[in-house]
């Protein structure tokens, strides 16, 4: 009878252990799933203002961004940059942070014919840009 309960506790205490496994691996997965579609979103952004999509390219912020950066201003700064760095020919995902329990930023180099730049992209969890910046590289 005592084997029989040592073999019970032993299984009880094993099933616990791999329920809480679970949870952990499941919010794991849901980050990375959630990261994973953040940077997707970040490229698509990048993807319209290269193709001169503007109007596009905003329907992807968040109400102050709207204010802050309409179209015709994004049309502005991607002029400038074009008319820095030449044509823009492709991006290269680099790293992802997480700012807050509400904010995560993706960075982006932006190749362009005559230098890079890298582009700061700060997605809420509607997945909303609430921060867009675009910086020099820095050197490693």
């Amino acid at each position: 009878m005592r084997y029989l309960h040592f073999i019970l506790s032993i299984l009880l205490g094993i099933l616990a252990l791999s329920g809480c496994g679970g949870e952990e691996e499941h919010d794991s997965f849901q980050e990375s799933s959630e990261q994973e579609a953040n940077i997707v979103f970040a490229e698509e952004f990048i993807m319209f203002l290269s193709e001169g999509q503007f109007d596009k390219a905003t329907e992807y912020f968040d109400e102050t961004m709207k204010e802050d950066l309409p179209a015709k201003e994004l049309e502005n700064v991607w002029s400038s940059l074009e008319k820095e760095f030449g044509p823009f020919q492709k991006q290269q995902y680099q790293k992802t942070e997480k700012v807050s329990d509400e904010y995560e930023t993706v960075l982006l180099e932006g190749n362009f014919e005559k230098g890079n730049v890298i582009f700061q992209v700060t997605l809420d969890q509607d997945e909303r840009i609430a921060g867009f910046y675009i910086l020099e590289p820095t050197e490693n």
